[in-house]
């Protein structure tokens, strides 16, 4: 974190820029404002922060997220973007007060989310939802790390009425040291958590899916654990677990279009793989 918050300093700098936005939730957007040599933005979503721009998040749904925006001299938008989590409206608000800060009226911008419903974004593999209007709720995404599993869960876990089952795996070769924070994690959010395969590369999968559910048995004992090898069956098992109501969360592969195994980049898309079998159980996809 230390790198690659002096890789981002260095963007706070006169020769880099006029002046910046931070979000200043964390410890680390607090101390890029201390540390930035051009004037800085601040917002936040914590009430209890001091910032110029506030926002709050007004409501989750399976497939937007609403908020308002409100800064100093009761300038304020509301409007949604139509992706998970309340980290998108966030990102979403940042984009818009970088905007204000680049010279454009706020009014005018408010007037162009509300003739068009909203932000029109599309992040591809980004819990990016690829069931129909019927069954459960299934979302691929390529977040791969325990934060990311925390926030996408958590997202997924407030706007869902049924059970959360996830589906996921690690990657080979690198990442070791998250593998029980992704497993313990996986395990306190999930009704059921359901391991498999993800890109194995050259280390032995049996033991990288042994990381995982040790990390989630740690965890959460008595959590329903289902290990699987091949993603193709392991879906289509997390699937036969859900029913309407419910939400299948596949973390890691997103919008890619392979496996590698030993070198071997085999073609696989997570996406489409997820389709064909919800069509096979007759559910919309």
């Amino acid at each position: 974190m230390d790198v690659y918050f002096e890789a981002k300093r260095e963007l706070f700098q006169p020769e880099r820029a006029r002046r910046g936005v931070v979000t200043i939730d964390s410890e680390w957007g607090r101390r890029l404002v201390s540390e930035s040599r051009v004037p800085v933005t601040t917002l936040s979503t914590d009430p209890a922060i001091e910032a110029d721009w506030r926002l709050t998040v007004l409501e989750e749904t399976p497939t937007d997220t609403a908020f308002v925006l409100e800064g100093t001299a009761g300038r304020r938008l509301e409007t949604r973007v139509p992706l998970l989590g309340w980290y998108m409206a966030a990102n979403a608000a940042l984009a818009i007060v970088m905007l204000v800060e680049s010279g454009y009226d706020l009014e005018q911008i408010a007037e162009v989310l509300e003739r068009d419903g909203g932000v029109d974004a599309y992040i591809p593999g980004r819990a990016e939802r690829i069931s129909g209007d019927r069954g459960p709720i299934v979302y691929i995404d390529y977040g791969h790390s325990p934060d990311a599993f925390l926030q996408t869960l958590g997202a997924i876990r407030r706007s869902t009425a049924g059970r959360v089952i996830m589906l996921f795996g690690a990657d080979g070769d690198r990442d070791t040291t998250k593998r029980a924070d992704m497993g313990a994690i996986a395990a306190r959010g999930a009704d059921v958590v359901v391991i498999t395969d993800f890109h194995p590369r050259w280390e032995d999968p049996a033991a990288i899916r042994a990381a995982l559910i040790a990390g989630a048995r740690e965890a959460v004992p008595d959590r329903e654990i289902h290990e699987i090898a091949d993603p193709r069956e392991a879906f289509r098992a997390a699937l036969a677990m859900a029913g309407e109501g419910d939400a299948i969360l596949y973390a890691g592969p997103g919008h890619e279009d392979y496996h590698e195994v030993k070198g071997v980049k085999i073609p696989y898309s997570a996406r489409d793989d997820a389709k064909q079998a919800l069509r096979e159980a007759g559910w919309s996809a």
